[in-house]
């Protein structure tokens, strides 16, 4: 019952439990509650609440993905279920009302006494997770995060379908906006991922910040047949196995540190291997995709790998609190700074990506300029970062005066970035073109560099480099279909593939930049 009408499984992690325990246990909670003297909430519920006044008039409201992660909650009818509500002996005079995401109306008006200082409409409210699928725009159905901090929350967006899993994982509500129907997801929540990299850190002392784990694993070029399982606290989605425990096998002689840092990396990429199939098992959707957020997206090596392993192209944004920037996107939503959820994509609209129509100049096109490593368009082009050992010589290169097609720049076609020594200005874009979006290409190197804007354009500084020839600095950028496969992963900074990838499962990419 509780997975058809909620979509989670019965666990003390959500809200039901805690609070029939609180009912049950502390005297006079439960005869209060009945009487409308003690109320429940979420965590959003209580910043509101004391926000618009408190015990003064304050607001007792929740949104849809806050509602829909306490058990209580039937995703179909959005409200709370009696049937729920009975079986764990809750009342119902004690739980917030439930309203979208970013409703047509505020959720109330912060008290002029409160730390605010002011009376500030509240207009825009989401579950930190679903904030993040909203500032990551992935609005489509197919479209799927994931959020890598002390555990990973990888969320597939199923649209307007509920597809209740029945492969480990958790049925959302993703989001609502105004009174359109309810957006809804598939979550994995796993665990233990950037905390085992602290475990190398606290108990094995053999790193001493969270940065040397890609400098200490980038010392071999695999993991030398160590394999780690880092179940501290039990394997969450899709297993939901309290009693596992952490375990590392493979080890021998010839094993360093190095080895278990790269079989750290690793464990955080198969765990999230484990959430993707359980998600095509369930929706019958193939990631083609994945957007990432986190502090551990900053380690080149592990998001490298998380590619290889998922054979999916692997896309990390320019701002990184993804979930107050999807709170600020719902809130733009309510009150019509934005006036639909498509104008929130990097450029606004769809295109078709993949067009190869006839090639002619655009001289009012696109604004991209790069230095090794990254490369950005105003546009709002994904740049992927790859080996330079890994150039392909078949395509087209580009030059300072770089003969783009004007109507790959309008198709979102595959298309070509520029970059040469020292200071280079693109063109400037129209405002029709900034209604497009760009395709993805493909850039040897791994870093971006730092970004100075001027005027309609974009410049970045080169690094100090012993080329002296712009037009052999160039050879550094590379065309690369997005429909091409790279059949045989090629970690970054080496020659050899990488290993444990099953060699049918071809690798479309390594880390993408999403510049906006």
């Amino acid at each position: 019952m509780i997975r058809r009408k909620a979509g989670l499984p019965p666990a003390t992690y959500f809200s039901a439990g805690k609070l029939q325990w609180i009912l049950d246990n502390v005297d006079g909670v439960r005869d209060a509650a009945e009487h409308g003297d003690a109320i429940f909430g979420t965590c959003d519920t209580w910043v509101l609440w004391n926000l618009t006044g408190g015990p003064r008039g304050g607001v007792h409201l929740t949104d849809v993905t806050n509602a829909s992660r306490t058990m209580l909650m039937d995703l179909q009818t959005l409200d709370w279920d009696d049937e729920l509500l009975s079986f764990f002996g809750i009342p119902r005079a004690m739980l917030p009302s439930i309203a979208s995401s970013a409703p047509t109306q505020p959720f109330g008006v912060t008290h002029s006494s409160g730390p605010l200082g002011g009376e500030v409409p509240v207009t825009g409210i989401l579950g930190d997770q679903h904030a993040a699928m909203v500032g990551q725009v992935c609005l489509d159905a197919g479209e799927a995060k994931n959020t890598y901090g002390t555990g990973n929350f990888l969320l597939l967006n199923t649209g307007e379908k509920i597809v209740r899993s029945q492969h480990g994982l958790l049925t959302t509500v993703c989001y609502q906006f105004g009174n359109a129907k309810p957006v809804y997801a598939l979550e994995g929540s796993i665990a233990v991922t950037g905390s085992a990299v602290q475990w190398l850190r606290d108990q094995l002392g053999i790193i001493s910040g969270a940065a040397q784990s890609e400098t200490l694993a980038r010392q071999v070029d695999d993991n030398g047949g160590v394999y780690f399982v880092p179940a501290f606290s039990g394997l969450f989605a899709p297993y939901w196995r309290s009693d596992a425990r952490g375990v590392i096998v493979g080890l021998s002689r010839f094993n360093t540190n190095a080895h278990l840092a790269r079989a750290t990396l690793e464990a955080i990429c198969y765990q999230s291997r484990d959430v993707v199939d359980a998600m095509a098992a369930d929706s019958g959707v193939r990631l083609e995709l994945l957007k990432v957020d986190g502090g551990i997206t900053a380690n080149e090596l592990c998001m490298q790998i998380q590619a290889d392993v998922l054979g999916v192209d692997v896309v990390r944004p320019v701002v990184a609190e993804t979930t107050a920037l999807g709170a600020a996107y719902a809130a733009g939503l309510a009150v019509g700074f934005w006036a639909d959820p498509d104008d929130l994509r990097p450029t606004g609209g769809r295109t078709s990506g993949g067009a190869r129509p006839g090639r002619r100049r655009a001289r009012r096109g696109v604004c991209g300029l790069a230095q090794g490593g990254a490369a950005q368009s105003e546009l709002g082009r994904g740049v992927v970062t790859a080996s330079a050992r890994r150039r392909r010589r078949s395509g087209v290169f580009a030059e300072h005066g770089v003969d783009l097609p004007a109507r790959i720049v309008h198709d979102g076609g595959d298309a070509l970035l520029l970059f040469g020594a020292g200071r280079v200005h693109g063109l400037r874009d129209s405002a029709e073109q900034l209604t497009q979006r760009g395709p993805q290409v493909e850039v040897a190197g791994s870093t971006p560099s730092a970004i100075s804007s001027h005027g309609g354009s974009r410049s970045f500084r080169r690094r100090p480099s012993r080329r002296r020839s712009t037009r052999k600095a160039v050879c550094c950028l590379q065309f690369q279909s997005r429909r091409s496969d790279l059949r045989r992963p090629v970690a970054a900074g080496s020659d050899k593939p990488t290993q444990g990838w099953p060699p049918q499962a071809p690798l479309r990419s390594a880390i993408s930049w999403i510049i906006s």
